[in-house]
């Protein structure tokens, strides 16, 4: 993979309120990455101008250049340019990545990770954060384009009836611990499609405490996949080589005109008012 040639710099210590990338703080970027999840975990960010761009989330481990060997627990959020290779595969050169350093492992201890830090942990855990490594250069444009992205598709599945129309799996935390994953068409084939989405989840009860006390609810494609969103035609990850599918959709559209655009009053040609200043084109693109 080739390497970026930008600089990148070193903030030691921050603090919740340092800034720490594309003008925002800490606790901002953490609260971007909370939202990368489950078939979220990798959105796109391209511009009609360039090529196929996309910002991910994921874990490593780094082990620092130094004679005691420390290392620690790495929480980076990356910014790749992405191509197709000859099979039809997409591969990344990476653009930019910042790190999030945390809990710092002694020589010899075994490799596991420290717990992810998000919005409900970072005020206990800003202690076990170390450094940030951050590129130097103004990636504001690409943060901008991730969270009017991932506002699309928080806009889309707001209700029920999209979970179901697309097929998707709900990955459910209770507020106990226990975490569960289940066909949302298959439990909620007879609630209201345009019922909304955290009314329906909330409901819910736990099979382990029997309360009602979900926490989260993560959308993935399938039962435990978490890369890749193959069913909008905004971020078509996996299938970029071929056309954008609807999982075992029941009634299949023809052309690029979006269902959820059409269920809003779209008449194919003019944009629709969403809500919070975004509108949808009628191929799905939201847009302030």
């Amino acid at each position: 993979m080739r390497r970026s040639s930008h600089k990148y710099v070193k903030i030691d210590n921050p603090t919740e309120d340092t800034i720490v990338l594309g003008g925002r703080t800490l606790r901002e970027i953490v609260a971007l990455m909370d939202r990368l999840k489950g078939m979220l975990q990798m959105i796109d960010i391209s511009e009609e101008s360039e090529g196929r761009k996309a910002l991910y989330t994921h874990q490593t481990h780094f082990r620092a250049n130094t004679a005691e060997n420390q290392q620690w627990t790495m929480q980076n959020l990356t910014c790749d340019a992405v191509d197709l290779s000859k099979a039809g595969r997409p591969f990344g050169r990476k653009i930019w990545g910042m790190y999030i350093a945390h809990d710092l492992m002694p020589k010899g201890g075994r490799a596991i990770r420290g717990k992810r830090i998000t919005s409900a942990n970072l005020s206990d855990a800003i202690s076990r954060i170390d450094y940030v490594i951050a590129p130097d250069h103004d990636v504001t444009a690409d943060l901008d384009k991730a969270e009017t992205v991932i506002a699309s598709y928080e806009a889309r599945l707001a209700h029920i009836g999209e979970w179901i129309r697309l097929g998707l799996y709900m990955e459910v935390e209770c507020g106990c611990g226990h975490s569960a994953t289940f066909r949302a068409r298959e439990v909620f084939k007879t609630i209201p499609e345009d019922r909304a989405t955290s009314e329906v989840v909330k409901r819910l009860r736990c099979k382990t405490c029997g309360f009602a006390n979900l926490i989260e609810a993560i959308p993935l494609n399938s039962r435990g996949e978490l890369f890749g969103p193959q069913t909008y035609t905004d971020n078509d990850m996996i299938r970029w080589d071929r056309d954008p599918i609807v999982l075992d959709a029941k009634d299949e559209h023809a052309g690029r005109e979006d269902q959820f655009y059409t269920d809003l009053g779209g008449n194919g040609e003019d944009p629709v008012y969403v809500g919070d200043g975004l509108y949808m084109d009628p191929d799905g693109k939201l847009r302030d």
